[in-house]
């Protein structure tokens, strides 16, 4: 209406051009409030990928989104060295992948991912090397309902990273790639020397005439 009336096309008065304006931002913080504070619906959405985060330790060169795969390898992962405790969930394994999503108890905003973090020990797929800290997972996180650090550790945990508790409310998320779990590892195109990524699969994976 708003645009309409600037346009000449709908006589209003310039009063109800204001109500019309401060009721739509009213109307966009009630809903952006009721979308950050329903959890079961605003944080699920957040968790289907870990976008922008304002901290992260991840592999470099990130791979290019719109390059091809240069060659694949699948089957279990085998550690060739220690094998990582996930931080959260105390669970062994081959890599992992944390995030942290921030919330202020006190704002009309929604929940943002403030921490993204991946971590891999050096491991094998059907013959093929990954090296330590080599591995971009392609799982999603899971929330974390019960870590196993108590809050004076997940306190360092955060410390750690530059994040503090006494800023808001913090919700764990984690995803891990288990010993000798099934995967398959694949290599982009491009940029040159960017780490492969490893996404699960639901079984026993057999050689393919095609794969590289």
């Amino acid at each position: 209406m708003t645009g309409l009336a600037l346009a000449g096309m709908v006589a209003v008065e310039v009063g109800s051009l204001v109500g019309v304006g401060a009721g739509a931002m009213g109307a966009g913080t009630v809903l952006t409030h009721a979308l950050g504070r329903e959890r079961r619906f605003g944080w699920s959405l957040m968790a289907k990928g870990v976008r922008n985060p304002s901290r992260w330790r991840v592999p470099l060169p990130i791979a290019d989104p719109k390059a091809g795969t240069l060659r694949r390898a699948a089957g279990p992962a085998l550690a060739s060295g220690p094998l990582l405790q996930a931080p959260f969930t105390g669970r062994a394994c081959v890599a992992y992948e944390v995030a942290v999503l921030f919330d202020h108890p006190s704002d009309a905003w929604p929940p943002t991912w403030v921490l993204r973090e991946m971590r891999s020990c050096a491991f094998e797929v059907d013959g093929r090397e990954v090296g330590a800290d080599r591995a971009t997972l392609g799982a999603p996180v899971a929330a974390v309902e019960r870590p196993v650090m108590n809050e004076d550790q997940k306190r360092r945990f955060l410390r750690e990273r530059g994040l503090f508790l006494a800023d808001g409310s913090f919700d764990l998320y984690e995803a891990i790639v288990a010993p000798d779990a099934y995967c398959e590892v694949l290599w982009p195109l491009a940029p040159e020397g960017a780490p492969p990524f490893v996404v699960a699969a639901t079984g026993p994976v057999g050689r393919h005439p095609y794969r590289g």
